[in-house]
């Protein structure tokens, strides 16, 4: 058997059919129409075929997508809250450090309050001299200390210490710097 023949034997024998049992070579209709008659009367327009934005469309519509920008009808829109300005407050409290003392141990040299924050908190040291700025450390609850420090000398050390407040749902994240001077003698 050929292979012509073989297709007009399947040709004879199968049948396509709608899933209401209607005969298709009868006509069937048709989902979507992307064919028009010309508005000349010339004949069949064929331009809806290559619509790609009318596909996606259709192809949305058939499966019930919606577009991103269009809330679905069964969840509820999201409002968008506008947050409110951090309130913190930072006060400082130093504490003279004894020369002797800051070249055999550390010594805490100020220690940070902070009220009416919203959010985690979080320091870091921002500036200070070169050579006192190696020796700086500041703890998570606000402890600024001096570590061990052999060659200390003498002074008044301006230290600039920035603490962040990382906000909430309800309020900004917000940082403030605050401006401390150690006295070593």
């Amino acid at each position: 058997m050929t292979l012509q023949s073989r297709q007009a034997t399947e040709a004879v024998y199968n049948k396509f059919i709608t899933k209401d049992n209607k005969d298709v070579d009868n006509g069937a209709e048709l989902d979507y129409d992307l064919t028009k008659q010309a508005s000349d009367g010339s004949g069949i327009d064929y331009s809806g075929l290559y619509d790609i934005e009318a596909y996606s469309k259709m192809i949305d519509e058939f499966y019930g997508v919606k577009p991103a920008d269009e809330p679905a009808k069964d969840e509820p829109a999201k409002t968008v809250t506008k947050k409110k300005a951090n309130t913190i407050k930072v006060t400082a409290k130093t504490k003279t450090v004894k020369l002797k003392k800051v070249k055999k141990a550390a010594q805490k040299a100020a220690t940070f309050t902070v009220k009416k924050a919203q959010g985690k908190l979080s320091f870091k040291i921002k500036s200070a001299k070169k050579a006192i700025k190696k020796y700086l450390t500041i703890s998570k609850k606000g402890v600024l200390k001096i570590k061990r420090w052999k060659k200390a000398k003498k002074g008044t050390y301006t230290i600039k210490v920035t603490v962040k407040a990382n906000g909430n749902a309800n309020y900004k994240a917000k940082s403030v710097v605050k401006t401390v001077k150690v006295k070593v003698k």
